[in-house]
């Protein structure tokens, strides 16, 4: 809930402050590290990944 961080993202994304969901980060990623980034970057994605693992917010 950082509009600072997240005012830019659709027009300038950058490695530090847009993050790109895609089914085999998860494989690629540690647990604690995946969960930290869905807490970021849950509420901008649209992916049904996403919708599906995590419904209602």
């Amino acid at each position: 809930m950082s509009p600072n961080k997240t005012s830019n993202n659709d027009e300038k994304p950058s490695g530090k402050d847009h993050i790109t969901w895609t089914p085999w980060e998860q494989h690629r990623t540690d647990l604690s590290e995946l969960m930290g980034l869905i807490q970021l970057s849950h509420q901008n994605c649209l992916n049904w990944t996403c919708s599906r693992a995590f419904p209602g917010g």
